[in-house]
């Protein structure tokens, strides 16, 4: 015969009943103390897990992406609007781009020693132009007075009076509130990128810290470009096991085609249907 629950239980003795009960209370549940602990401890692993979430948000890149193809869009027009050449550095090490603008409307495409570009680069070449040219100021010799008064002669030639476009154009920041300095962040950055004045891809593992890329702008016309955008692991390395980002420029729309996954491009491929033209 089978006994109620409650007989049971008075049938026990009181010892008993307060170490089951005892018992009882310390498999059902946690202490504070084992709580703070659990809690510590999941705030330990998101916060190791935060960095590789924060990477991989879909709105964060698209944010950046965005930008890019409205910096792009928006030199374009301003080329058009000044009727002045423009170009885009970009930072590859740093992950930072910014505008700058010609002081000549006919400035060139230009690239430093080698194909590539570096203000570094650039100033070396602009004082050896400076240096060479002192041989031709001394060809034509020196300022002579005049025989029926006081005044100098100076000497010219063709040559020195085409001093200003054989240099070339200086270029400076462009000026303005919304043409301020620009960053991919920390989690994403231009692996390599070539443009059609370059000689071969730039990269930031073959060029380290002199990794810059100068993408010129005339009025009506961004000359091509590709740029291939991974995410960071390190300042050198880049994450390989996640798919990158492709991105053409378009030629004469003044825009960028985005595409997700590695592309692989010929800057000087004859077929122009891979720039839209």
């Amino acid at each position: 015969m089978r006994l109620p629950l409650k007989e049971l239980l008075h049938q026990q003795p009181a010892v008993r009943v307060g170490i089951n009960a005892s018992t009882s209370t310390r498999t059902k549940g946690f202490t504070l103390l084992e709580l703070l602990i659990v809690l510590a401890l999941m705030g330990g692993v998101y916060a190791l897990l935060l960095p590789s979430l924060s990477k991989r948000t879909g709105s964060d890149i698209a944010n950046i992406l965005g930008r890019l193809g409205q910096d792009v869009r928006g030199v374009f027009d301003t080329a058009i609007l000044t009727n002045m050449p423009h170009r885009i550095v970009f930072n590859l090490f740093t992950g930072d781009y910014w505008v700058e603008v010609a002081d000549d409307p006919k400035a060139m495409l230009s690239a430093g020693h080698g194909g590539v570009d570096s203000p570094a680069v650039e100033q070396e070449k602009r004082e050896k132009f400076q240096t060479d040219f002192e041989k031709y100021q001394d060809l034509v010799g020196q300022p002579i007075k005049d025989a029926s008064g006081d005044e100098e002669i100076i000497p010219t030639s063709p040559v020195l009076q085409a001093k200003a476009q054989l240099e070339g154009a200086n270029w400076s920041k462009l000026k303005g509130i919304e043409w301020g300095m620009r960053s991919f962040g920390k989690d994403i950055g231009i692996r390599s990128m070539q443009c059609e004045h370059h000689e071969r891809k730039i990269s930031v593992e073959e060029d380290g810290k002199d990794a810059y890329g100068y993408l010129y702008i005339f009025p009506g016309y961004v000359e091509k470009a590709v740029l291939y955008l991974y995410y960071r692991q390190g300042e050198f390395t880049f994450d390989q096991t996640q798919p990158p980002f492709t991105i053409l420029t378009k030629p004469y729309e003044g825009g960028l085609d985005i595409r997700t996954g590695y592309t692989e491009v010929d800057i000087r491929a004859e077929d122009a249907s891979t720039w839209g033209l």
